[in-house]
């Protein structure tokens, strides 16, 4: 019981340094620090899988030049509930980047 009420302290206490890293991560990402905003999204995303911040992460990899990365966050937006057709238009663009006309083609075409 006591290992239970501990656990669930310390869940509790790292919510804002959570919330804290995304917000900062976002900060980043709109001041277009795209390095650190990968660092702060990275470290988010380790504990809290939240589309938004996924996708902001894949813009930050596509902007930063590192395109691997890019499309493999691509590929988890694209099949989430909230994605947009825009978001196949950007994993095309990634992938055509990446010399994968064919692949970059049929998302770009969804």
């Amino acid at each position: 019981m006591r290992g239970l009420v501990w656990t669930m302290l310390l869940m509790v206490l790292s919510l804002p340094v959570l919330a804290q890293n995304r917000l900062r991560a976002d900060t980043w990402f709109e001041e277009g620090q795209y390095e650190k905003a990968i660092a702060g999204y990275e470290s988010f995303l380790e504990r809290n899988d939240r589309f938004s911040a996924r996708l902001r992460l894949a813009r930050s990899y596509r902007m930063t030049g590192d395109l691997e990365a890019a499309a493999e966050q691509y590929q988890k937006v694209v099949v989430h509930t909230e994605s947009l057709p825009s978001h196949k238009l950007e994993f095309g663009k990634v992938l055509k980047g990446m010399g994968q006309y064919e692949n970059a083609r049929q998302w770009c075409e969804q």
